[in-house]
């Protein structure tokens, strides 16, 4: 790709963080902002523009982008470039921390409208979704409970279970074969 290159006035809106994968490569979960400093934050958004510029080298893109990379001992690795916003939740999730609305800016820049972006988005805590897998190898979900009570703990907005009891669990599903998912806001990273 051409360094020189770049999106047209590019906005980032978000940089999630991601919690451990499951083994064997599941993942668990993400969180929003990141608890990146600031030096790797800017080398991610730049990368980031660059490998959208790259997917048209000759006309600069426009519209909502969600870029995943991965941060690894070599160095930054792009993983991969989706033409829309993010997966699930994480428009949801920026908006409960104070962010902007993914869709609404979405729409205004797939219209070529310009963005009014702050530098700070407004965050109100660390918001979160995470997902629970079965252990590696668990073929049958016997029992799972707890669920409720872990929906009234504190900053947590949806919990809701993916399995039943007496389902069938392989992990060859990868991620989609959560046991239940967990999405709110905490007041920080520690928490």
């Amino acid at each position: 790709s051409n360094p020189e290159l770049a999106c047209r006035d590019p906005n980032h809106v978000a940089v999630t963080g991601r919690t451990p994968l499951a083994e064997p490569f599941r993942e668990t979960g993400f969180f929003t902002p990141s608890n990146l400093s600031g030096d790797i934050l800017r080398s991610l958004e730049e990368i980031a523009a660059r490998s959208i510029a790259a997917i048209s080298p000759d006309v600069p893109p426009t519209g909502a982008f969600h870029t995943e990379i991965k941060l690894t001992d070599d160095g930054l690795r792009v993983i991969e470039v989706n033409g829309r916003p993010g997966g699930i939740w994480i428009p949801e999730i920026v908006e409960m921390v104070g962010g902007p609305s993914i869709r609404t800016l979405a729409g205004q820049a797939a219209l070529g409208l310009r963005l009014a972006l702050s530098e700070e988005l407004g965050r109100e805590g660390v918001g979160y979704e995470l997902q629970f897998q079965p252990p590696f190898g668990a073929v049958r979900l016997n029992d799972l409970q707890g669920v409720q009570e872990v929906s009234r703990l504190d900053g947590v907005r949806v919990a809701t279970l993916s399995k039943q009891p007496g389902a069938a669990l392989d992990w060859r599903e990868g991620t989609v074969c959560s046991l239940f998912t967990v999405v709110g806001v905490a007041k920080d990273h520690a928490a």
